[in-house]
């Protein structure tokens, strides 16, 4: 039996909802990280768990009625723009964007990286229209266990990656947490055959 429910969570939420505490208690620590991941200096503002941001911008703009049919015209799946959530989005102080996707035991999704792809594009299109002062430059990075490799996405979707691993060394007041993200992926793979839904893959995945 259990004691924690720490010790059976499969959920990357679970473990990305420690990460966003953890960069607004101490955001210095994450970053020097993303300084040195993306070779530029890194202060962050404010940092969004689960963000719609398209959803959540376009609510109080003046203008939503004439984005939301730019958005309808232009894109592919344009119902999915106010759906769509990143699980971690970091304004910057110059009010760039970093927006993080979290895999624990999942697979990273050519589908999802192409719609976050999507949303950037229309930001950087729209953005004196979404309130910027000029145009961000957004970052898309991936947080996954150091015992994947991402080998089936895209080519035009690959995009720079943080370790679970590298995260427990900079917070380690959560580093048993975040160890665990990293180990899960790995136990997926060896538990790939199940009798339990709840643990196969496509389920997960959803």
């Amino acid at each position: 039996m259990f004691t924690k429910y720490s010790e059976i969570s499969r959920e990357e939420r679970y473990f990305t909802s420690y990460l966003y505490h953890d960069i607004k208690n101490n955001p210095s620590a994450f970053e020097k990280l993303l300084s040195k991941l993306l070779c530029k200096s890194i202060k962050i503002k404010e940092s969004v768990y689960e963000a719609a941001f398209v959803r959540d911008i376009l609510f109080c703009n003046p203008k939503k009625n004439e984005l939301r049919e730019y958005i309808n015209q232009k894109y592919q799946k344009p119902k999915a723009f106010e759906k769509t959530t990143f699980d971690l989005l970091l304004i910057l102080e110059n009010y760039d964007l970093i927006i993080i996707e979290a895999k624990a035991v999942c697979h990273f999704s050519n589908e999802q990286l192409l719609q976050n792809i999507e949303i950037m594009k229309f930001i950087k299109e729209k953005y004196i229209d979404l309130g910027f002062n000029r145009e961000p430059s957004i970052n898309q990075i991936g947080l996954c266990s150091n015992r994947y490799t991402p080998q089936k996405i895209n080519k035009k979707l690959l995009f720079p990656l943080i370790k679970w691993n590298e995260v427990a060394s900079i917070y380690p007041e959560h580093k048993t947490i975040y160890q665990r993200a990293c180990s899960i992926f790995k136990d997926r793979i060896q538990k790939r055959k199940t009798t339990c839904p709840c643990d196969r893959a496509d389920f997960l995945c959803q």
